[in-house]
């Protein structure tokens, strides 16, 4: 393993970002959800499992705390914390003007 990647996987990292579906089944139930973060950079969440209540806060703000890695294609994220936002009418993406 390269020094990098150790790196990455061997620290806590945050990442501040949007919930959304990264995956469906023939059905359209969510298989997999990934955080957007700015930059267009997206994180798949390795331990979705583990953090269902992650379902109930899709297309919200949260801040994820976890150790990151990348098998050179697509980012990872094993979940530690799980820190959402408060809801107000700034971040409240369910709100219609």
């Amino acid at each position: 393993m390269d020094t990098l990647k150790q790196k990455k996987c061997g620290t806590l990292q945050d990442v501040l970002g949007v919930l959304v579906p990264y995956e469906r089944d023939d059905q359209f139930n969510i298989l997999k959800v990934s955080i957007a973060c700015a930059g267009e950079r997206e994180i798949v969440i390795e331990n979705l499992s583990q953090h269902a209540n992650l379902l109930e806060l899709l297309r919200e703000p949260v801040l994820l705390k976890g150790f990151i890695s990348s098998d050179g294609t697509t980012e990872t994220i094993n979940v530690k914390k799980v820190i959402p936002f408060v809801k107000s009418d700034f971040f409240n993406s369910r709100n219609t003007i």
